[in-house]
């Protein structure tokens, strides 16, 4: 239902292709309000996303309480998502990975090859 709902956003609201044309203006931090992950290639992305979790190659983690930071570093083609909890006295958890250019210059297909866990006082 995410994918289909995307598509009928952008289908209202027609957003820049910025991977085509001004990458550099996702640079930075983001509040992430929901995800699309596929395993593999021809996985069935349309009921694959999720709302309220940052969902990567199946590892959901539940950001109802707090929504996730999205962090792109174009020059470096990065992408983390970032999700803080209250649990063991503060903690965040960070996947990352490389990103290219998805099926149109406003989306995004990103290999995650990195999982981080911080405590409070780490990061």
């Amino acid at each position: 239902a995410i994918l289909k709902a995307v598509d009928d956003l952008e289908a209202v609201c027609v957003a820049d292709d910025f991977l085509d044309t001004d990458a550099a203006r996702l640079d930075g931090r983001w509040r992430l309000l929901a995800t699309v992950a596929g395993r593999k290639p021809g996985d069935d992305l349309e009921n694959m996303g999720r709302a309220n979790a940052v969902n990567a190659s199946g590892l959901v983690l539940d950001t109802s309480e707090k929504l996730p930071i999205q962090a792109f570093d174009v020059a470096r083609s990065r992408v983390a998502n970032e999700i803080g909890f209250d649990a063991f006295g503060g903690c965040t958890v960070r996947v990352s990975g490389g990103f290219r250019r998805g099926a149109n210059g406003r989306r995004a297909d990103v290999l995650f090859d990195n999982l981080e866990v911080f405590g409070s006082g780490d990061k």
